[in-house]
């Protein structure tokens, strides 16, 4: 499975993949909403996947000695990897706006624990969709990517109009004061736990869907 996922990265990562995820260094940006900078994933994950197909990847590393399930295993984990980076750039950048350079941004939520935490939540839905649409289509790029990248959307713009607009969720969520940081950290956990459940469970949902198609 190690050496999959490495070969994965090796051979199917573009060169531009690995300058996405300074991307989201538009956190530094002042008065920005930081949700675009974090969603760059989204872009970086197409261009892999669909120059993978474009190259037949997928039918060359069905064809080795190893199962299916490990193939798709392989591939979920690689565009995990390339959101995880994407997020981990984006704390960074996050802290040193809120901390150093600006304070709090007008501009939508701020980088705070419940910002990342809903964030997750919108790459578990995006993960959910895309993944197994991807396996059961014979690993077409164009229709699941654009799917999944439109429910991901909808789901930003609605999560971040519901906080500003409603005062209770906007003192809760937003900010940083100390009043509701657990509320904020309860976000973020429920965040992760979503994430996490969303790739074990687009990865076995796309295990039963690609073990049916032939390639």
């Amino acid at each position: 499975m190690f050496k999959l996922l490495k070969k994965e990265i090796r051979l199917t990562y573009l060169p531009i993949v690995w300058f996405f995820p300074l991307l989201s260094c538009m956190l530094l940006i002042p008065q920005y909403p930081y949700c675009v900078g974090v969603s760059y994933c989204i872009l970086s994950i197409f261009i892999t996947f669909n120059c993978a197909s474009e190259n037949r990847d997928l039918e060359y590393t069905a064809s080795l000695p190893v199962p299916r399930r490990d193939v798709a295993k392989a591939k979920v984990m690689s565009a995990v990897f390339i959101e995880l980076m994407q997020l981990a750039v984006a704390v960074v950048c996050g802290c040193v706006s809120s901390f150093v350079l600006y304070g709090e941004n007008i501009v939508g939520l701020d980088a705070n624990f419940a910002f990342y935490g809903l964030i997750l939540i919108g790459l578990g839905i995006f993960n959910s969709i895309f993944f197994p649409m991807y396996f059961a289509r014979g690993c077409r790029t164009g229709l699941s990517i654009l799917t999944a990248t439109i429910c991901y959307a909808l789901y930003v713009v609605v999560e971040e109009t519901v906080v500003g607009i409603i005062p209770v969720l906007h003192g809760a969520l937003d900010g940083f004061s100390r009043e509701y940081l657990w509320c904020r950290i309860v976000v973020f956990i429920v965040g992760a736990i979503v994430y996490a459940a969303s790739v074990c469970g687009a990865y076995f949902v796309s295990v039963k869907k690609f073990e049916k198609v032939s390639l």
